[in-house]
């Protein structure tokens, strides 16, 4: 998730199995507590299940993440909390919590025209002049989610990013997963601009974000198995 996690995250993950575990910059009891009804993605490899994912929105409209992952030893707990505007980009990111290489804490905002963002690993601002969607360095997967959905819906499936860059969609496939009620169609997307290769990541027939796998996979509750 995180976070294509955000390719951060993707990242993330694999550095820190090879990265000595940092003491705790933030109490995993003062991270969001996901409502019951919040939408649960089982985060596993072939090895088994490495840890749990959820994506809520609160009634003001703000998207929030929680994730809590251990990868042979390597543990991350994060949360995430995003806000949007009236085009549909975020305004404010915030990422709590820790991971193997210590503090987490991630901030973005935008505010009298400029953005300014601060990570573990850069900090910085620029003019906010044209529309632009954050890519945050860690965090939960709920902000993959929130930007595979809204690259898709752009009308000619490319958005413009901060701190740089611009990323784009190609649709590769679709498939029926799943059996009786349960059955689903879901569609593959390469997201490019990321990183140094095209990120795979699942959308279903609403274009809403599915999942991913990338070795290790971020998938709906009941749906772990379909990365085989």
């Amino acid at each position: 998730m995180p976070s294509l996690l955000n390719s951060s995250l993707f990242l993330l993950t694999f550095l820190a199995l090879f990265t000595a575990a940092a003491p705790a910059q933030t109490p995993v009891g003062d991270l969001a507590k996901p409502p019951t009804d919040a939408e649960h993605l089982i985060i596993s490899s072939t090895g088994g299940k490495h840890g749990d994912s959820w994506i809520w929105h609160t009634p003001d409209g703000t998207w929030m993440g929680r994730e809590s992952m251990n990868l042979r030893g390597q543990v991350f707990e994060t949360d995430s909390a995003e806000k949007f505007g009236a085009d549909g980009l975020p305004t404010s990111v915030t990422v709590r919590g820790f991971t193997p290489n210590g503090d987490a804490g991630e901030k973005f905002t935008i505010a009298d025209g400029k953005a300014s963002w601060n990570s573990p690993i850069d900090a910085g601002g620029a003019p906010y002049s044209t529309p632009s969607f954050y890519i945050a360095f860690g965090g939960p997967t709920q902000l993959t989610a929130q930007f595979v959905e809204r690259l898709i819906a752009s009308p000619d499936k490319s958005l413009a990013l901060l701190p740089g860059g611009k990323a784009t969609a190609e649709k590769l496939t679709s498939l029926e997963i799943g059996n009786g009620d349960k059955k689903k169609n879901v569609t593959a997307w390469a997201i490019s601009g990321l990183s140094t290769s095209p990120i795979p990541v699942w959308t279903d027939a609403e274009n809403k974000f599915f999942g991913l796998a990338v070795g290790i996979s971020w998938l709906p509750d009941g749906c772990e198995n379909e990365r085989e």
